[in-house]
């Protein structure tokens, strides 16, 4: 009985091309700094203009007007930078950090899935990730980088970047409001977007063969690892091309199935050395001499990076409602679910609907999809949110899909004018593809205007904004994934989970309306892990603040190479009274507050 995961995954899909559009998000609040004329681009997609009305694409690296100053007290090489400076006895590159946005270009990647027999090499094809990046409100170079993301799989980053993250807001009514707690306040915000997702787009020969397009919807393209990876390379290239971060901690902020691929991120920067030779589930060599590069760059006088070195840099995890236990996680979310005192009863006596538990309705009964079924078919309500109607999630989707189909209220989430942002254009994109029918997702010019500013897309393939790509959501899931034991539910998520969480700060988020992402769930599942681990244990009370809640892993002695006696490491686990899914969102402020307390100043390397 191993398909409850199926249907959390599949859900998602509800939404996203049969929900009506409301055309109105083109109205905003907030000042969108970008021209009501087209602006003209070249070959390559940019824009001739580098302003438009008061928004100004600077160029991070630009440090011409630095001064170079060997002042007392800076002792060794300094960083490799331009003009670095020396302030306070410490070497500082020149700090040069504006709003901007871009993508990622990830080259053809060969690595291999599987272990043992079932081990098959694969060769992805090349895809640009988009991101967009906004500076902490102060001291942007002395703060860390928050790379922050939804999951789906296959959805963009667009909910966290809209829900109360970053300066603006985007309303229920589709309106831009100023966000009155922005998580710039903590530090520098990079979001980026999955493969096909969001506003990101992968790249083939002849995108207008259906039958080859159809093919990239396939394991070389969709996996947990191959996700994860190119999160990886997205952050290091981030990280190299911004000189005044290179060396900053970093923090990884993973929401819903995010959870997942932040556990695999991490494991992959901390452990790069397992994912070399054979190892893991996942052979990638190149990634491996780029995550080296990068460490050989941030500790320049050591020759071996540990994962106890690596996280002095990769240092925080915050995971907001995430799936991080794979299958396990869900089927004890099902069983606390049908409970006595769960939310599920209280919600059926509150509708005047009976709940009938799996124990009266047979051996094949999940718990977990029984629930589920409850709550969207019977209840009317969101798995996502007790109190939201069943179509929740598809309207949150439809939101910010059109709110990033208009050019005002793009660059004003933004930050900068869509023109001015490379390869975002139509001339840039003759061999992009988002999708392999031309029916699966509504056309870019029916809920914005971007065409007319970007121009047109193929109408086929291509899309300017695609908040959840169903095609690639499959395949995640897909027979072969299950074959190769990489499915995106896989129970060895957990563990690997557990082996970050020995040397990564870690924050859960527990929100009360939320059931899809049962938060009680996940320290018990946990706790199955035994190969790792003694005991898991809740501590609702502790630490003696606001919002309290925590939850001690106990380890068992050696539970990886070179760790023999780990002491118990504290997951922080604040409750959020009244919030579902979307605690960014629902409890905007409360959570920047925990985070800030638990994140601490910033950390020097």
């Amino acid at each position: 009985m191993r398909r409850p995961a199926l249907l959390l995954a599949l859900a998602l899909a509800a939404g996203c091309s049969d929900a009506p559009v409301d055309t109105t998000a083109g109205t905003t609040a907030a000042s969108t700094g970008a021209t009501d004329e087209p602006a003209t681009t070249g070959d390559d997609g940019t824009s001739d203009a580098s302003t438009t009305g008061d928004a100004t694409t600077v160029d991070p690296t630009d440090t011409t007007d630095a001064e170079t100053t060997d002042g007392p007290g800076c002792q060794g090489p300094p960083p490799p930078c331009t003009n670095p400076v020396c302030e306070d006895s410490s070497w500082r590159c020149p700090c040069a950090l504006a709003p901007e946005a871009g993508f990622a270009e990830l080259e053809p990647i060969d690595f291999v899935l599987g272990e043992g027999d079932e081990a098959t090499a694969l060769r992805s094809s090349p895809a640009r990730l988009f991101y967009s990046f906004h500076p902490a409100s102060d001291d942007p170079c002395g703060k860390p980088l928050i790379l922050l993301f939804n999951g789906g799989p296959g959805i963009g980053s667009e909910l966290l970047l809209t829900s109360g993250t970053t300066a603006t807001l985007l309303a229920e009514s589709g309106a831009l409001v100023e966000n009155p707690s922005p998580w710039t306040a903590l530090g520098n915000l990079l979001f980026v977007d999955a493969r096909v997702a969001g506003l990101s787009y992968s790249l083939m020969d002849d995108p207008s063969d259906s039958a080859a397009r159809a093919a990239e919807f396939s394991l070389a393209n969709f996996n947990v690892y191959l996700d994860a990876a190119d999160f990886a390379r997205a952050l290091l290239r981030f990280l190299a091309d911004h000189e005044p971060l290179t060396r900053n901690q970093v923090m990884i902020v993973g929401e819903s199935y995010g959870g997942t691929r932040a556990t695999l991120l991490l494991h992959l920067l901390l452990f790069h050395a397992q994912y070399r030779d054979g190892a893991r589930r996942y052979q990638d060599p190149a990634l491996v001499d780029e995550i080296e590069a990068h460490l050989a760059g941030v500790f320049r006088e050591e020759d071996t990076f540990p994962p106890d070195r690596v996280a002095a840099q990769f240092s925080h995890a915050a995971l907001i409602q995430p799936l991080v236990a794979g299958e396990p996680q869900l089927l004890q979310s099902g069983v606390l679910l049908e409970a006595d005192g769960s939310p599920i009863w209280a919600l059926a006596a509150e509708v005047g609907e009976t709940f009938v538990p799996c124990s009266e309705l047979g051996p094949n009964c999940s718990p977990y999809l029984n629930v589920l079924g409850f709550v969207e078919q019977d209840a009317g309500r969101s798995r996502y949110d007790l109190d939201a109607p069943a179509t929740w999630l598809s309207s949150y989707l439809n939101r910010t899909r059109v709110a990033f189909a208009d050019h005002a209220a793009l660059g004003a989430l933004l930050g900068v004018p869509p023109e001015s942002v490379a390869l975002l254009a139509a001339d840039a994109r003759a061999q992009a593809y988002r999708l392999s029918g031309q029916f699966l997702y509504p056309k870019d010019d029916e809920p914005g205007d971007l065409p007319i500013y970007l121009g047109a897309l193929a109408d086929g393939w291509d899309r300017y904004v695609v908040p959840f790509c169903r095609e690639a959501n499959l395949v995640f899931d897909s027979f072969e994934a299950r074959a190769l034991d990489v499915e995106f539910d896989d129970p060895h998520v957990g563990a690997l989970f557990l082996e970050n969480l020995v040397h990564v700060e870690t924050l859960i988020t527990a929100a009360t309306r939320d059931v899809a992402i049962y938060s009680p769930a996940i320290p018990t599942a946990l706790a199955t892990h035994d190969q790792l681990v003694t005991d898991v244990v809740v501590d609702p009370d502790a630490p003696a603040v606001e919002r309290p809640g925590q939850f001690e892993v106990i380890y068992v002695d050696a539970p990886l190479a070179g760790v023999d006696h780990p002491p118990p490491r504290v997951v922080r686990f604040p409750t959020y009274e009244g919030a579902g899914h979307a605690v960014t969102l629902d409890a905007s402020a409360e959570l920047l507050h925990d985070v800030e307390a638990w994140l601490g100043p910033p950390v020097g390397l």
